[in-house]
């Protein structure tokens, strides 16, 4: 049996998350939340911990920008805002279920590059480019490059992401770029920090969120639906068991352990608000040295699958 692809797993991976975050929290943003003192971190608080997290995120996105392309724009609710607060938004996404949610909310009011943005070909050029928590799967240096492009004379690049610390060891959570390699790749590219600020702490919070899900939900979840086809499908349950057992494996490690919280996070990430513009001017390209390699998710959404 050919297991599923990456690509399939991922669709129904979000497909699920937004139906899941529709249904249990009433919203269909797939961000982390920002957290206060004042919001107690739990499920009945995630959509008014995602709201301060968008309101916290357009406040770093310049009133009078006329144009706005949101790179991996999620199901349109960053968008929307956008629309609202006048901006002319263009929106890519790589992701056919997640493209599907947004012409479904915000129909023409956008225009929709379904691709990938290093694979975006557009002459539109824009006045803010904005990464919410779409820049860690774009290699880095590429997509510095090509936003800049895309980018007006005195536009700026919006990223909030987060990034890799220099934590030993291997951490429970994957993704990011390392925060050590940001600033050189700025430089490559004739880019400079405008402002920037570290909400980690802020984020992190979120995690016991999804914690408290795979404690009450997805845990008990899994259980059951193993205890039922060990007993109703035997042989069946111990095949696949035995074809899936670095996958299950690395699931159970990954998403069933408890070791997905909030101090985790903070140790093994760090979360940015980062706003970049263009120096005057661009450098040369560094020739290369010998012969070399480029090393090149929502939460929820996987701890339901």
């Amino acid at each position: 049996m050919k297991p599923p692809a990456a690509s399939d797993t991922r669709e129904l991976g979000l497909e699920l998350g937004l139906l899941a975050l529709r249904y249990f929290a009433g919203t269909d943003a797939l961000h982390y939340g920002l957290w206060d003192e004042d919001l107690t971190p739990c499920l009945a608080n995630i959509a008014e911990a995602q709201r301060r997290y968008t309101e916290f995120l357009l406040d770093h996105v310049p009133l009078a920008a006329r144009s706005v392309l949101d790179v991996g724009c999620g199901a349109g609710v960053v968008a929307q805002r956008l629309l609202e607060r006048g901006h002319e938004v263009t929106c890519v996404s790589p992701s056919a279920v997640l493209a599907a949610r947004t012409r479904e909310r915000l129909g023409s009011a956008v225009t929709l590059h379904e691709c990938r943005f290093e694979h975006l070909h557009t002459e539109a050029r824009f006045d803010v480019v904005l990464f919410s928590e779409s820049f860690q799967y774009i290699p880095m240096e590429r997509a510095l490059s090509h936003a800049r492009t895309l980018l007006r004379p005195g536009g700026c690049i919006v990223i909030c992401d987060f990034f890799k610390t220099e934590a030993e060891g291997k951490g429970p959570m994957g993704g990011g770029h390392r925060y050590r390699h940001f600033a050189p790749a700025l430089e490559n590219n004739g880019l400079r920090v405008r402002h920037e600020v570290d909400i980690t702490a802020r984020v992190a919070p979120t995690m016991a969120v999804y914690e408290a899900m795979r404690a009450e939900l997805a845990g008990p979840a899994a259980k059951l639906l193993g205890r039922y086809a060990r007993a109703h499908y035997p042989r069946l349950s111990r095949w696949g068991a035995w074809l899936m057992r670095r996958r299950l494996n690395r699931l159970q490690r990954k998403y069933l352990s408890g070791a997905r919280n909030p101090e985790a996070f903070c140790r093994w990430k760090s979360y940015r608000l980062i706003v970049l513009s263009a120096q005057a001017t661009r450098p040369e390209p560094a020739q290369p040295r010998g012969r070399g390699r480029v090393m090149t998710w929502w939460p929820l959404a996987v701890c339901l699958v």
